[in-house]
């Protein structure tokens, strides 16, 4: 069922050997479930409830109550659990994708972790990598999404990144991410488990994009697309991998490969580390240490130094971390290094989003969207101007 990408390219030819390798590591596994977020006493009492709740919720939805009309395509990418599955990558695919073909994309977003005033990890990190693609993050995505139009005029397709939930604002492609890793059939809702709404909601998807391909077994694999197909019948079905295309420092990009047989210390807050710590030693990279923080986590000058130090006495050439991360422990490691503080030289995966099936038919379904004309002027944004950084 999986086909290789193909390895004619250097650093795609370096993923293919780091797949082969996670093959056959203990990382290559069929999805296990995670511990459960609440202990069995509260999930007894609260999972219920939760389940309640969304099933309400998207009844309300499905019948169109609530739901705002925006004057250009939408495009929502989305998973239906809790945790890491690529969106970020897959939202910067679609974005450049559409950019390709003459579109003027903008990403609204939720905006996770942020201190007042500043942006979040995941929008520096998309505004960083996607010059000129307006970035809007609200707690409401109709108000990001509207405030994005306001203020940028041209834009003539939205991006929803996280936006599956988010059913206030009507959008013309869904397409949803499942971490091949963590299958949402063998999980429960929260708190009992890690699903913010039951698998049988992936009918409402025109796509399902499994990632994380190179870290378990084809069978797996197989499994998981018929469990998918069985209650999405219609959605196109895709099989996607993350891979490193090449390595950012300071001093400019270095090829993955570099990292072969050398000692790395990893620093990551990021919603699934495992997957990052299998690519790290899929690489051959000896990784000798780790300091995970929980997802969208924001660090203190103490801890990393504390990290920083650790490193060294286990004689690390290099600090790993994700370019989520990087944002911000960037202004933390100038400070260090202003007090004289010494540290590896710091290397940030780009990560990229790399399909081994179905990547037309969700190229497809984005552009066909992405097309649709113009309906009437969107709707003032008012008091939410600030939400777009100049």
């Amino acid at each position: 069922m999986i086909r290789t990408a193909p390895s004619s390219d250097p650093a795609r030819a370096t993923l293919a050997a780091g797949r082969a390798r996670l093959r056959t590591a203990p990382d290559a596994r069929a999805p296990r479930p995670r511990a459960a977020p609440a202990p069995p006493w509260l999930a007894a009492i609260a999972a219920p409830v939760f389940s309640s709740i969304v099933r309400r919720r998207n009844a309300r939805f499905d019948r169109g109550v609530g739901v705002v009309s925006l004057p250009v395509p939408v495009v929502s990418v989305g998973n239906i659990s809790v945790g890491g599955v690529g969106k970020s990558p897959m939202v910067r695919w679609i974005a450049a994708c559409l950019a390709e073909t003459g579109h003027r994309p903008a990403i609204a977003m939720r905006g996770y972790g942020a201190a007042a005033g500043a942006m979040t990890d995941e929008q520096a990190e998309h505004r960083e990598a996607l010059l000129g693609v307006p970035i809007a993050a609200h707690r409401s995505r109709a108000a990001a999404a509207i405030a994005l139009l306001d203020l940028a005029p041209w834009v003539d397709v939205v991006i929803l990144d996280d936006g599956f939930q988010h059913r206030r604002l009507r959008r013309d492609v869904d397409i949803v991410l499942i971490d091949g890793t963590r299958s949402p059939f063998a999980d429960r809702p929260l708190p009992a488990g890690w699903l913010r709404e039951p698998p049988a909601s992936l009918r409402r998807a025109h796509a399902v994009v499994i990632t994380h391909a190179e870290a378990v077994t084809t069978a797996a694999l197989d499994d998981l697309a018929q469990r998918i197909i069985s209650v999405a019948p219609d959605a196109s079905i895709a099989i996607a991998r993350h891979g490193w295309s090449r390595l950012d420092t300071d001093a400019g990009p270095m090829e993955v490969g570099a990292l072969n047989g050398r000692r790395v210390h990893a620093i990551c807050g990021v919603g699934n580390p495992g997957a990052l710590l299998a690519q790290v030693r899929a690489t051959g990279a000896v990784l000798n240490s780790a300091d995970v923080m929980r997802d969208h986590a924001r660090y203190s000058p103490s801890a990393v130094e504390a990290s920083i130090r650790r490193a060294a006495r286990v004689r690390c050439e290099f600090v790993l971390t994700t370019g989520k991360d990087w944002v911000k422990l960037r202004p933390i490691f100038e400070g260090l290094r202003r007090r004289g503080v010494r540290t590896p030289p710091v290397v940030r995966p780009r990560l990229d989003m790399i399909f081994d099936e179905g990547e037309a038919d969700v190229l497809g379904l984005v552009r066909r969207a992405a097309s649709r004309p113009s309906l009437q002027p969107a709707p003032r944004a008012g008091s939410l101007r600030p939400l777009l950084p100049s």
